[in-house]
């Protein structure tokens, strides 16, 4: 829903909100980062229902079992994202994020905000809204179970 973050070019903090809860949230624990495509920018597999031979044959069946077992639930879609197809620059100091998940009460979501250290770093890609965020850097952990503080 936002991202605070200190810009390197002025020092002065700043709050880039999203409109309509925002866009989607993905972390990668092989990265240690955080990633948003504020332009759903998103090569869709498509809807695959709870079929796991469906994942098995888009290759994403690891994707599936992680996704089943953080959510206790089965997934219905998926989608491919690259964040080498995106130039990243760098922007300046994460201070905090607010996103919205139903992770613990499947149909019910909450709201969450995750302050981060003084070396979590954001990087943008060119846009506006930027085509790419990726968050990163100091002791920001991501697991496959999602971001722990």
């Amino acid at each position: 829903m936002e991202i605070k973050v200190e810009s390197d070019a002025t020092g002065q903090e700043e709050i880039h909100a999203f409109k309509d809860g925002g866009p989607n949230l993905y972390w990668s624990p092989e990265l240690r980062s955080l990633l948003i495509f504020p332009k759903k920018h998103v090569r869709w597999v498509g809807h695959l229902g709870p079929d796991p031979d469906l994942f098995r044959s888009a290759g994403v069946e690891k994707s599936a079992k992680l996704f089943q077992r953080w959510a206790a639930r089965d997934p219905v879609e998926v989608g491919k994202l690259r964040i080498s197809d995106y130039q990243m620059k760098p922007y300046g100091r994460a201070r905090h994020i607010v996103y919205r998940s139903d992770k613990w009460h499947p149909g019910r979501t909450e709201d969450y905000i995750h302050d981060f250290g003084p070396k979590v770093r954001m990087a943008m890609a060119a846009g506006s809204p930027p085509a790419a965020i990726m968050i990163s850097g100091g002791r920001l952990t991501v697991t496959e179970r999602g971001l722990v503080y």
